[in-house]
């Protein structure tokens, strides 16, 4: 896989070629202990646009429901249980 990325990555904007080199880092890297994770971090703490900002607001929205509704009741279940999981 690593070989047929270099040629591909000229077409790709600015945006699609720091994900592309976060993936990497992940997939080729795994069993060393430190991990460069900075360019992935700017990222996420780049400046969003306002449909962005609308997406992650629903995402979050949707986990939060998530556990309110399903998972809250299933956690408190098996802490008060002092069941292993």
């Amino acid at each position: 896989m690593p070989g047929t990325m270099p040629s591909r990555k000229k077409n790709l904007s600015k945006k699609e070629k720091l994900i592309i080199n976060f993936e990497t880092l992940f997939m080729f890297n795994y069993d060393q202990r430190t991990i460069d994770v900075s360019s992935g971090a700017a990222y996420l703490m780049a400046p969003k646009e306002e449909s962005e900002l609308m997406v992650i607001k629903k995402a979050c929205q949707v986990s939060a429901d998530l556990f309110n509704k399903y998972l809250k009741e299933q956690v408190m279940e098996i802490v008060d249980a002092d069941k292993k999981v």
